[in-house]
């Protein structure tokens, strides 16, 4: 893999250890690059060949590029990310022993999909 790509990837996960950080991460890295932001709850003024994005509870974050004043003529294209990670949190007194590893006791945050079917 590229080093500056690498590079780059490492610097965004350790500016983003939250959601919130992620978003606020993205929101640089599309001011970097031209994009302007959007008040969600003004009037948008919006130009072909224009960058822009919106924000909402510094959790949630829609850019887009508008290549086109009649999108329904051309068409359009969308792209979407969910910034909130279900993931693992460290229960209090967690050690465990198991085969002679220590182990941590953690419990599922942030709702994961999880698998419904019943395969019995």
């Amino acid at each position: 893999m590229n080093s500056l790509l690498t590079d780059n990837l490492l610097t965004f996960i350790d500016r983003s250890p939250t959601m919130f950080h992620t978003i606020s991460t993205c929101k640089d890295l599309l001011h970097q690059n031209g994009f302007l932001p959007l008040d969600p709850s003004q009037h948008w003024s919006i130009k072909q060949g224009g960058k822009y994005y919106t924000s909402a509870n510094d959790s949630a974050l829609i850019a887009f590029c508008v290549n086109s004043l009649d999108p329904e003529a051309d068409g359009f294209k969308i792209v979407s990310s969910h910034s909130d990670v279900p993931g693992f949190r460290i229960k209090p007194n967690p050690q465990m022993t198991c085969e002679n590893y220590v182990k941590l006791n953690t419990e599922v945050y942030g709702g994961p999909i999880l698998n419904t079917s019943d395969y019995s």
